[in-house]
């Protein structure tokens, strides 16, 4: 952390386990607090589970002791998910916020976007908000400053309202990228074992797994040397640039235990041109289509 602050990182995302947030205390008593933005998830709900209800009153305790673990008395941006609130009134999830932010405990909101934007949340209720007009009316009703979501080339457009560039966009938020870099797979890395599924009709199947992806994705690459060049240092360069470009307000958050992560986010060179930024377009929708029929899983019959 004080390696990134020093090469220029200015946004601090605290993980959610105590050790992180012990080492982000640690830290922030050795800095001036006004020069970093403290930001963190804050589970939402009683219970940590997908078809838990938002509860206030465990919210605020978890606030509350991840302020007194974090050494500061606020957050500059408060994190919630939106799987967190899918079974509340928006409304009443807006009112109650105002009351925490009116104690000054946190200074902005960000709403956290599901991961695969195919898969909304889904209230109980058959009558409950759901889908992309739950998060249209959580950001009415809420009012952040910014959504977070997974942004990067491998990132398909969901279905309407759900694409996080386009909703932040329309609103006139601002973006906190996570995962700009895919994990690693946009780097030739980052390879994992086939994935078993079953389908809505009982049928077990195989999914490509990371390794499949990785080597596709390898395939792809050239196009970027040629254009970029061939170090990690330069394909890292260009594909968080794309990233940073996709909207005036991005910001990009890369995970500090990666290789050399910190010196690709602080030494981005130039911006890239309107034409580099259409060739990134192009590749990077070839490739998620390539991509979208692997992920397909080849079924058999139920056993």
């Amino acid at each position: 952390m004080q390696l990134a602050y020093e090469l220029g990182a200015t946004v601090l995302d605290v993980g959610t386990t105590a050790a992180s947030q012990r080492l982000a205390g640690h830290f922030l008593r050795n800095v001036v607090r006004d020069q970093v933005v403290v930001a963190a998830t804050i589970p939402a709900t009683r219970m940590l589970s997908p078809d838990a209800h938002w509860a206030p009153t465990p919210f605020r305790r978890r606030l509350h002791r991840f302020l007194t673990t974090l050494n500061t008395d606020h957050l500059d941006i408060l994190t919630l998910n939106v799987t967190d609130l899918a079974h509340a009134e928006p409304a009443l999830i807006g009112a109650q916020l105002q009351a925490v932010h009116q104690q000054g405990l946190f200074q902005h909101l960000a709403l956290a976007l599901p991961e695969s934007p195919h898969r909304p949340p889904r209230p109980s209720s058959r009558t409950a908000i759901h889908g992309p007009a739950l998060i249209h009316a959580l950001i009415h009703a809420a009012a952040p400053a910014c959504l977070v979501a997974d942004c990067n080339a491998l990132t398909a457009p969901g279905p309407t309202g759900w694409d996080p560039v386009a909703l932040a966009s329309e609103h006139g938020l601002a973006l906190l990228a996570t995962d700009p870099l895919a994990h690693g797979l946009l780097l030739g890395r980052g390879a994992r074992a086939p994935q078993t599924v079953v389908t809505d009709g009982g049928h077990k199947g195989v999914r490509s797994g990371g390794h499949e992806r990785a080597e596709t994705i390898n395939r792809y690459l050239p196009a970027i040397h040629r254009r970029f060049g061939i170090s990690t240092q330069d394909l890292a360069r260009a594909f968080l640039r794309m990233t940073l470009q996709r909207h005036p307000r991005a910001v990009v958050l890369c995970d500090l235990t990666a290789d050399c992560g910190m010196e690709y986010v602080t030494d981005l060179g130039t911006p890239l041109t309107d034409d580099d930024t259409a060739f990134l377009a192009r590749w990077s929708a070839r490739l998620r289509r390539r991509l979208a029929d692997l992920g397909r899983p080849t079924t058999t019959a139920p056993s």
